[in-house]
């Protein structure tokens, strides 16, 4: 075994016990928050990636699990636009992929075509919804199936955080988060009751057959282009059943993305029509849209919970990053309850 950086020779060991690969040399790749990812080539010169999931007593989801058995699947299935599962090993919290060779998309640089692409991939979940074995695919990490799930979502997380960060000296922050969006939430809170009632849409558990696969965190943040253009889709540790109102807004608000109004826009009007046997879809997006932004201020703020600082420690990052995570999450929180709060009475991205 000859490993090129000897500071993984650690891993190329445990890779050879575990999965009985003979390793020529291993790299880190990426920066992810949740995960340590390697592309590893095996003595055949097979390109693989190896990712080992974080894991803490205080999160209890099994990303390995979820990710692993949900890409089986979509393969079993045909998909084609995403990793292949290779192996996993729920000892060593470790799983084996195919290589995608490429580099993820600048934003600049995202089509149209790319938009439809997305569309597209989202409808052959939603189509699969009927397929052998998907009954045993679990909720989507945590999706919300009804308007009182959501809110008991967002307050969970408002708690959470005031709780979590007592000692934690930062005064911005906290003016913040017990001024600025306790006042907003009830305010959007209460508008989306008279919406609901304005609309004779029910607020309550959305019914089976109006539910949808995603991969939860999706977009083009968590995608691969290869060499001749051909986007794949990567990232399944949240996957599973979820309201496609959810899966709209998120892809819509996902601040790793930054496209467009057009581009919004358009993605927008596609899924109106590929789901367009889903009722009240467009009604439900636009009043659950202002919600999901408004947890998109308390998913920013995560950083601010030391257990949840630890995941980032976990895959790479160092002490002197964290004054300025904190400061940059808080920023990111504050000018989503600012745009959250000056269009959510007038869904913009409308026809």
């Amino acid at each position: 075994m000859e490993v090129r950086d000897t500071r993984y020779a650690d891993v190329a060991d445990d890779l050879a016990r575990v999965y009985g690969l003979h390793v020529r040399s291993v790299e880190k790749t990426g920066k992810g928050k949740n995960s340590q990812v390697y592309r590893v080539v095996s003595g055949d010169n097979a390109a693989f990636i190896v990712k080992y999931y974080f894991r803490n007593k205080l999160d209890s989801r099994d990303r390995l699990k979820v990710e692993f058995s949900s890409l089986t699947f979509l393969w079993k299935n045909g998909v084609r636009c995403i990793p292949e599962p290779v192996m996993a090993d729920e000892r060593s919290g470790s799983a084996v992929y195919s290589y995608i060779a490429g580099e993820r998309p600048l934003m600049d640089d995202i089509s149209n075509e790319d938009i439809a692409f997305a569309v597209d991939f989202l409808s052959t979940l939603k189509d699969l919804r009927v397929s052998a074995g998907v009954k045993d695919l679990p909720a989507a990490s945590e999706a919300c199936f009804s308007f009182q799930d959501l809110l008991d979502n967002i307050d969970l997380r408002y708690k959470r955080l005031v709780e979590g960060t007592v000692d934690v000296a930062h005064d911005p922050f906290h003016e913040f988060i017990d001024r600025d969006f306790v006042s907003v939430f009830a305010e959007i809170s209460e508008w989306c009751r008279s919406r609901f009632r304005e609309r004779s849409i029910s607020p309550d558990c959305l019914a089976v057959e109006g539910r949808t696969l995603s991969p939860s965190d999706f977009g083009f943040h968590n995608s691969i282009r290869n060499a001749s253009g051909q986007l794949f889709f990567v990232d399944f540790e949240y996957f599973g059943w979820d309201d496609p109102a959810k899966t709209v807004s998120d892809f819509i608000l996902h601040p790793a993305m930054g496209l467009t109004a057009d581009q919004k826009r358009v993605f927008y009007v596609a899924m109106l029509d590929r789901f367009k046997d889903y009722p009240d879809l467009a009604e439900r997006v636009e009043i659950y849209y202002p919600l999901y932004g408004l947890k998109w201020c308390m998913i920013f703020l995560n950083e601010f919970l030391p257990d949840q600082m630890s995941r980032r420690k976990f895959a790479g990052c160092v002490e002197e990053e964290e004054a300025y995570i904190l400061n940059n999450q808080l920023m990111k929180s504050k000018n989503m309850l600012k745009d959250i709060t000056k269009e959510y009475k007038s869904f913009p991205y409308n026809r």
